[in-house]
């Protein structure tokens, strides 16, 4: 396969089996999953970073569970209209138009405020929901043979991407339609999951199949330099073990000094080669030689471990690590819509959270690591109080031992349980 960006070879870089493809949980009794090759590799002209191998979108079921089911997203979707309200990049007048991936999640938070917004959503079952719900919806996809009925170029002052770019076949056709959606003076804002804070935080459980690419600040501001906009801000944000939040505007003053740090920051952790990569690989097989190996050393002593959540990131942690019921009987999540369901590839069942307090464990493996605290603090119940909390991304750790403030996935050396 060539680059989805820009046609140039792509050098594989990291190889992590045949993976099921993700979103979708199925039940004990369906057919066994299709496993397809689950690649990383970066393009040897533009430097993005992307599946190597032909890969199927995420699935995005309209009943799952919404980014916002989390307390933490929930608070961080709010910060992140009030940002755009403090900084006044819209005001009720603004036409906005909010694009993000698995529904127009930050819509209520901008009606809050006073915010209308049109609503990009792929899913036509999601989109006559949002309807339903009072939005102003349009179907379609940034990446598609043509702009989406009622986008018009050059319309909205203010366009918000949440997550949604690295999902996209296309990334490039993508971006310069979203610049070309601005009316003048108007700003784009894109948060992604950065890939400097996958590399540095050895998240390689990150790499799924329907996650197209993994995006950097220095590749998308090129691409919007091309499209006729200038990165004037980037921020980093705590979610998903390290996102950034990058505005843009036709501006002609140049990127801002938050820009130039993290793309020095890039620049010198060289992620738009394979040698950045490659501590990806490393993380792997070392999480291939120590959590099986505890897990096979609790069975053996008696201790009784389980899992909790059932992200998206837990196929590929499981899988990749040949994980099944024998050694991980279940885990629990809090979306009912997957209880009574499995992990695909591991068959791995997902139970309701209540099995924890009827039968407590000895260990809770949290696979939903970049939400550790806030579960670990969900679950300070009597049942519980002997348990032990672990996370295994990037080392085994106990979660009591990850720094305060600081991603799950960026614990300090000292806080690893295996020596």
């Amino acid at each position: 396969m060539r680059c989805r960006a820009c046609d140039a070879a792509i050098a594989p870089v990291l190889d992590l089996g045949a993976q099921p493809s993700g979103g979708g949980f199925p039940a004990p009794d369906d057919p066994p999953d299709e496993r397809l090759p689950l690649q990383l590799g970066i393009c040897e002209s533009c430097g993005l970073a992307q599946l190597v191998d032909p890969s199927p979108s995420e699935a995005d079921e309209p009943d799952g569970p919404s980014p916002l089911s989390s307390a933490m997203m929930s608070a961080h979707a709010r910060a992140f209209v009030d940002e755009i309200v403090a900084r006044a990049l819209a005001t009720p007048a603004s036409k906005i138009l909010s694009v993000a991936s698995h529904g127009g999640h930050l819509a209520p938070f901008l009606a809050e405020r006073g915010l209308r917004a049109t609503i990009l959503e792929g899913s036509p079952v999601r989109a006559a929901r949002l309807e339903a719900d009072g939005g102003h919806v349009v179907v379609g996809t940034l990446d598609g043979d043509a702009l989406p009925a009622g986008l018009a170029p050059g319309s909205f002052d203010l366009v918000v991407d949440s997550y949604l770019l690295a999902h996209l076949e296309r990334p490039r056709l993508a971006v310069r339609r979203l610049a070309g959606l601005l009316a003048e003076g108007g700003t784009l804002v894109v948060e992604f999951d950065h890939l400097l804070a996958t590399v540095e935080g050895g998240q390689w459980d990150a790499i799924r199949h329907g996650h197209q690419t993994y995006l950097a600040l220095g590749w998308l501001a090129s691409e919007l330099e091309a499209a006729g906009l200038d990165v004037v801000d980037a921020m980093p944000q705590p979610v998903y073990g390290g996102s950034l939040r990058v505005a843009a505007r036709a501006t002609g003053e140049g990127r801002g000094a938050t820009v130039s740090r993290e793309l020095d920051r890039e620049a010198a952790g060289a992620i738009d080669r394979p040698a950045g990569l490659a501590v990806l690989g490393d993380a792997v097989e070392r999480a291939r030689q120590e959590v099986p190996a505890h897990l096979r050393d609790a069975h053996g002593t008696g201790r009784r471990v389980v899992g909790y959540g059932a992200p998206a990131r837990s196929i590929t942690f499981l899988n990749a690590l040949g994980i099944g019921p024998d050694l991980l009987p279940y885990t629990v999540d809090r979306a009912s819509a997957k209880h009574g369901r499995t992990i695909p590839g591991v068959r791995i069942p997902i139970q309701e959270p209540s099995a924890l307090a009827a039968q407590p464990p000895d260990e809770i493996l949290v696979l939903a690591w970049d939400l550790a605290p806030e579960i670990r603090a969900s679950l300070a119940i009597p049942e519980l109080a002997g348990t032990r909390f672990l996370v295994a991304v990037p080392r085994l750790a106990d979660v009591a031992d990850v720094a305060d403030g600081a991603p799950a996935g960026r614990r300090p050396p000292e806080a690893d349980i295996v020596r």
